[in-house]
């Protein structure tokens, strides 16, 4: 059995979104753990920021893509994205989306063959590398992408295979 670690935080500081809102990620100071850098209260988000729920509704990666204003996004080797090569359909997918970029502001992730692709957006209020860790349920075998907003966009990909069940 694999066993999974995890931190516990106050309930003041568990914050989840309800559907269709924007999870942002404010730095965290706790006892105990090395302090996170302070930052000032972040500016008014501009109007190109706002929560965009068409894209939650899009039916293909490309309708994703225009909702956002994605245009051509190059690789970049400062994107990580991890996931296993082949996980079993019954089991959450675990993905890992790093980013050591300096001016990054967005992350959005998508899996190109679900009826909605857009699994998650994510923004910061302050640039900093910074790294994402969420479970997945993947119907099929799939190619997962992240794109990261910086003056450009950015991209990442990796393919998931299904398992049916363990060999």
């Amino acid at each position: 059995m694999r066993r999974r670690s995890f931190l516990l935080l106050p309930p003041a500081l568990v914050v989840l979104p309800a559907r269709g809102q924007e999870l942002r990620l404010p730095p965290l100071n706790l006892p105990g753990l090395p302090a996170a850098p302070t930052v000032t209260a972040p500016a008014p988000a501009p109007a190109s920021d706002a929560w965009p729920q068409a894209a939650f509704e899009a039916a293909t990666v490309d309708d994703v893509r225009a909702r956002f204003g994605i245009g051509q996004a190059q690789a970049s080797p400062d994107i990580l994205l991890d996931a296993p090569e082949i996980a079993l359909a019954s089991e959450p997918v675990e993905v890992i989306v790093e980013v050591r970029l300096p001016a990054a502001r967005r992350v959005v992730l998508v899996a190109d063959r679900l009826p909605r692709p857009l699994l998650s957006v994510i923004s910061w209020p302050s640039p900093a590398g910074n790294r994402l860790r969420l479970w997945i349920a993947l119907p099929y075998t799939t190619r997962l992408r992240a794109f990261v907003q910086t003056d450009t966009w950015l991209m990442a990909s990796r393919e998931v295979k299904l398992a049916l069940e363990r060999s």
